[in-house]
């Protein structure tokens, strides 16, 4: 693509500080024994995806992570990224000690932002504990059709990563090594056994987690100030559970996040360590592209004259890691991505729906969410430009061929929809508004069923990417036919129905039932 003055301004002002040499970046992922990520089936591993999370209005989310290993202590890497784009609108670390089970609500505050407020007593890096933090519009579209920027912050989804296992005593890596290959599988660095002072830092104490230490201020550092001397191999072990509760009509939904693990011949097994400083510090072990397949993080400063690829977004430290970032040995970032999606991907997604008749008169709506939490890796929104920026080296779920912008949100096309009532019947065609070809705009789009060219949906009261969807039937069944470019699409996520018995408002959600890619 073209690069944007702004872009190549700041890739000379990096390194005329010299930050490509940065003793504070991360130059190495410890290689863990896994060959693959897959979908799990039990709700428990080593990446979760929470599909929808929503502080329009009067929502709330409730987020519960709980660490089901009893033995180790996780680093664990929270983000949520907006539903128009997959923006990151607000990351954190938090430290699990064994057992332990971090909770926290999202809604909005006075100035429309989401923000996020906890009283949980388990470490996190920055500390949020006791005071609501406002998430950022720094990397939202700062001229979104229809809507303002801190609007953007209100809906989307949640990724979470295990870093790294942080064991009460073991075997640690030596923090003094001089191996800064971008993979190292050797175990030359690995020293005998010891206690950890990471692990007592965050390990609860009379019920409080220290959350304090030389071991623990490490972190925000590098590898030679000891970090990698405290972290060991990420395991299986995370779970999360989602809540999204209106606070006026007291609808509630909820459901478990989804689990993708590390695997090895297709057995639970050790993924690398991907620890990086919570901290806005540029990133500076280029090229990018190694670490991350986001084509809007990744670049090599390090090449000279026409060769410079300069990304639309200079990466910080914090943007580290992400789905992409390689998990196992072998494996690119973008292979990563791809593998992933692979996993989730689907040729069809099937869910019921209840919305209002005349002879209901209940109040019945439904919404459904159609999440894609890895499409942000095959293609992204450049707002500079207002185009969108592709990796190509990602599996072709997303390319040109099957993708396009509409009001700048990426779109995706070449959908089938087909509604049935509880009788079998089929209507000819299924219209979708505003356009009548059906697409999925945004990273987390919501279809509210019944609606014709809605601005607010009935059920969830998204506003960010949204559609009517008019099914002819009042109740019945919905399926869409994802074919993508022929591998399926990846799509998580819930219909959503609520519905009014007197002054009681009742919800309820069910995932959607999809027939997954088989290669």
């Amino acid at each position: 693509m073209k690069k944007n003055v702004l872009a190549l301004s700041i890739a000379a002002a990096v390194a005329s500080f010299g930050v490509m040499g940065s003793a504070h970046a991360i130059t190495t992922i410890v290689a863990g024994a896994a060959n693959g990520l897959s979908k799990s089936d039990t709700g428990v591993g080593h990446v979760l995806i929470v599909p929808y999370y929503s502080a329009q209005g009067t929502n709330a989310t409730l987020i519960n992570l709980t660490n089901t290993d009893t033995t180790n202590g996780k680093a664990v890497k929270v983000r949520f990224r907006g539903a128009a784009n997959s923006d990151d609108v607000y990351d954190f670390q938090v430290f699990l000690s064994p057992a332990d089970q971090w909770a926290a609500k999202i809604s909005q505050n006075a100035a429309g932002l989401a923000q996020i407020e906890t009283v949980d007593v388990s470490c996190t890096k920055p500390t949020i504990k006791g005071t609501p933090q406002p998430f950022s519009t720094l990397r939202v579209d700062p001229a979104p059709v229809g809507s303002t920027a801190a609007k953007q912050t209100l809906e989307g989804y949640v990724e979470i990563f295990n870093m790294a296992d942080i064991r009460p005593t073991g075997a640690f890596y030596d923090a003094t090594s001089t191996n800064t290959s971008a993979i190292n599988s050797s175990t030359s660095g690995w020293l005998g056994s010891a206690v950890n002072p990471l692990f007592t830092a965050i390990k609860h104490v009379a019920n409080v987690a220290p959350c304090s230490g030389a071991a623990f201020t490490a972190l925000d550092t590098d590898r030679t100030a000891g970090q990698w001397a405290t972290l060991t191999y990420p395991t299986t072990g995370l779970a999360a559970n989602w809540t999204l509760i209106n606070l006026a009509s007291a609808a509630a939904f909820g459901g478990p996040a989804a689990a993708i693990e590390a695997t090895l011949s297709d057995a639970v097994s050790t993924g690398n360590i991907v620890y990086w400083p919570q901290t806005k510090q540029v990133f500076g072990l280029w090229p990018s592209s190694t670490f991350t397949a986001d084509p809007l993080l990744a670049g090599n400063l390090t090449l000279t004259g026409t060769l410079t690829v300069v990304p639309p977004v200079l990466p910080l430290l914090q943007d580290f890691p992400d789905l992409s970032t390689p998990y196992y040995s072998g494996v690119t970032a973008a292979g990563q991505a791809s593998a992933i999606a692979a996993s989730i991907a689907a040729t069809s997604l099937n869910n019921e729906f209840l919305t209002d008749s005349a002879t209901l008169a209940i109040g019945a709506a439904t919404d459904m969410v159609i999440s894609m939490p890895t499409r942000r890796y095959a293609v992204a929104m450049d707002y500079v430009t207002g185009k969108a920026v592709y990796n190509s080296a990602v599996t072709a779920h997303y390319t040109v061929a099957n993708t396009t912008v509409t009001n700048r949100q990426v779109c995706v096309f070449g959908l089938s929809p087909a509604a049935y009532n509880r009788e079998e019947s089929t209507p000819s065609l299924v219209v979708a508004s505003p356009s009548a070809i059906p697409t999925f705009c945004g990273e987390t789009s919501v279809v509210a069923v019944n609606q014709t060219s809605p601005t607010v949906t009935n059920v969830l009261s998204a506003t960010i990417a949204i559609q009517g969807m008019d099914v002819t039937y009042n109740e019945g069944w919905l399926t869409i036919a994802t074919p993508g470019l022929g591998y399926g699409l990846p799509i998580i996520g819930d219909a959503f129905t609520k519905a009014v018995a007197g002054p009681s408002t009742f919800g309820v959600n069910f995932p959607h039932r999809v027939t997954r890619y088989a290669p």
